[in-house]
């Protein structure tokens, strides 16, 4: 067992939500679906990106098509019973080459097939609803496993930071058919990865290297809250209420004439109650404006004190961060990082070791088509194991499982010589 049994809360949710649309559910563990082909999206945004030629899109679109029709033709969905997959491919973005040009990169892809599960409605069979499980395939990008924030030590931390991706070691479980099976560190979703290359997969990311990444990340957050103490809101400045006092005499004037078309178009009684209008509607302006700055520079004052404050906290966790890296000894430099919320000791039991992706596996010397890695995530709602519950519904969460333990990885792996 992975530690695959979902929560009892989870299943009364996911039950009351079929219930909810689909009322008294009987679901059809038995029924024949169908696994429709995959559709092809192209490469769309990124074409100018990777400058791809026609010859380049084709190889990429026959290569996308072998792996669907490796799908398409496991035991799991021939046929698939109980439930009906959909999906489709498409070129991807690539995390080697972030903001690009890419002409030096391997060309990344997606397959995505969707699991859906079929039931009885009105005495009727059907197929589909909200889906929570299904397998993707990514070509390619040796930083898809950190797609999937799990692995991610901090999702969206460093993402302007330069050098390798943090993520936390992924726990492996042994190997399918020679292909390394890992399983997130937080969750029950499980990838299984093809490489060309030899190397492994992932590398230790070393303290210093942490370290460095931290330094960085908090430096460039620095910079930003000094330039964002610098900003000044408008209204917090007298110049905008003297701005609109000096051009009340032009208000008043236009205000004036426009009331007195009226009073000689023969209406004097609504050119006084225009006249009086006016003169109230100048009057609030003024005093709301007023009001205004007189908020606005209290709030600035307040924000200048928590950004200061701000600031000097920064500040101080930098020079921490700096002073522990200065007094590191080249035997710690190099020891594998451990995190949980900040840098941890290897020896903490509450500390999770962080790895990078290995920078070698990718051989850039190689055609931009072949295939060089293979990463195929298994994605469920239903964390279960079928070998220790077999009677439980969701005929999709099974069709998935039987997927991954019974398709001929093998046969997926002589992509990786192409």
């Amino acid at each position: 067992m992975r530690g695959k049994m979902i929560g009892p809360i989870a299943l009364i949710c996911v039950f009351a939500f079929a219930q909810d649309f689909h009322g008294q559910v009987k679901y059809l563990p038995d029924y024949i679906g169908k696994a429709h082909r995959l559709v092809f999206r192209g490469p769309q945004m990124f074409e100018d990106r990777f400058g791809l030629s026609a010859a380049e899109i084709e190889a990429l679109h026959h290569t996308m098509q072998q792996v669907a029709d490796f799908l398409l033709a496991q035991p799991a969905l021939n046929p698939p019973r109980g439930f009906m997959t959909k999906g489709d491919m498409q070129i991807i973005d690539s995390s080697l080459c972030p903001k690009g040009p890419c002409r030096d990169v391997p060309i990344p892809g997606w397959v995505h097939m969707i699991f859906y599960e079929c039931w009885e409605q009105n005495g009727k069979p059907m197929c589909g609803g909200e889906y929570g499980n299904s397998v993707g395939i990514y070509i390619n990008d040796p930083e898809a496993l950190v797609l999937h924030n799990a692995f991610r030590a901090s999702p969206d931390a460093f993402r302007d930071v330069t050098g390798p991706t943090v993520l936390l070691q992924p726990n492996r479980y042994g190997k399918i058919q020679g292909a390394a099976l890992y399983g997130y560190a937080h969750g029950n979703d499980l990838c299984l990865v093809l490489t060309r290359s030899s190397k492994p997969l992932f590398l230790p990311l070393p303290q210093e290297t942490y370290l460095s990444t931290l330094i960085q990340y908090w430096e460039k957050e620095e910079a930003k809250l000094v330039g964002d103490s610098q900003k000044k809101n408008p209204y917090a400045s007298d110049d905008t209420y003297q701005e609109w006092l000096a051009g009340r005499e032009e208000r008043v004037k236009q205000s004036k004439g426009f009331c007195e078309l009226l009073r000689k178009g023969g209406d004097p009684k609504v050119a006084d109650e225009c006249l009086r209008d006016a003169e109230k509607r100048e009057e609030e302006t003024g005093k709301n404006l007023k009001m205004m700055n007189e908020t606005a520079k209290k709030s600035e004052a307040q924000v200048a004190v928590g950004m200061s404050k701000g600031l000097q906290d920064m500040r101080s966790l930098l020079a921490r961060l700096k002073a522990r890296q200065a007094s590191m000894t080249p035997a710690e430099r190099q020891a594998q990082a451990h995190w949980n919320e900040d840098l941890r000791s290897p020896d903490d039991p509450k500390g999770w070791p962080l790895a990078m992706v290995n920078p070698e596996i990718i051989d850039r010397s190689l055609p931009r088509t072949a295939v060089q890695i293979i990463e195929v995530f298994f994605e469920s709602d239903v964390a279960w194991d079928p070998l220790e519950n077999p009677h439980l519904e969701h005929a999709d969460a099974r069709g998935l499982y039987k997927l991954e333990q019974t398709s001929n990885w093998a046969a997926l792996r002589e992509l990786l010589a192409k």
